[in-house]
């Protein structure tokens, strides 16, 4: 398992230790951790989504706190069960038990698909995949980092798979797509918040426009 941190504060060198200390004290606990550094919160704010953790150093905690608090909360893929930021305190010099502590209060045991692949099984958390779309006999997927072939033979078995998720669904007979990445749905097509457009089928637009609105309606 893998867990990213972000570290904000206006001592470059303080974070920069802070990170090492973290690393040490994770370490026994997930098998990769990355660790990136901020003295600009503007710059954290656009990609903080991928971080799991979000520290912030104690003199600006109480400006900041609030501010990137709004920010998460504007995507609903941030307040589904299992897909939680960690947002806390950085304080120095950093205690090992409040490391632990941060660790305990990430949900990082969330769901996790076994994507089948050539070599194997690549595991994906639920959350971070964005759509799984059938293309030339063979089923993709797309993920908030990467998109490769998979071993599954249609969209109905990439269905199945995660079938047992209420925020899977199929918009178009190439396409299961995750609604928590889902930014809009427009007449013939869907927004996801990476980009990226997926068909929506005129067939299936109705159904999957209700669904999408309660399960918008759920989260609240």
């Amino acid at each position: 398992m893998e867990v990213k941190i972000a570290l904000l504060g206006t001592e470059k060198s303080l974070i920069t230790n802070a990170g090492y200390n973290i690393e040490s004290i994770l370490k026994s606990q997930f098998d990769n951790i990355y660790i990136s550094l901020f003295v600009d919160s503007n710059l954290l704010i656009n990609d903080i989504l991928s971080f799991d953790i979000i520290a912030i150093s104690d003199e600006i905690f109480s400006v900041e706190l609030p501010r990137l608090q709004e920010i998460i909360l504007k995507y609903p893929q941030s307040i589904e069960k299992g897909s939680r930021i960690v947002l806390t305190n950085l304080k120095h010099p950093l205690k090992k038990s409040t490391v632990e502590k941060w660790a305990q209060q990430l949900e990082i045991n969330g769901e996790i698909i076994s994507i089948p692949i050539k070599k194997g099984l690549k595991d994906e958390r639920a959350r971070d995949i964005v759509y799984f779309e059938y293309l030339n006999r063979k089923v993709y997927v797309r993920t908030s980092r990467n998109y490769y072939e998979t071993s599954l033979k249609s969209i109905k078995e990439a269905k199945e798979k995660v079938g047992n998720l209420n925020y899977f669904e199929i918009p178009y007979v190439s396409y299961v797509v995750n609604l928590l990445w889902v930014e809009s749905i427009q007449s013939r097509d869907i927004l996801m918040k990476d980009g990226n457009f997926i068909p929506l089928s005129q067939k299936k637009a109705h159904l999957f426009r209700r669904t999408f609105k309660g399960f918008l309606s759920s989260l609240h």
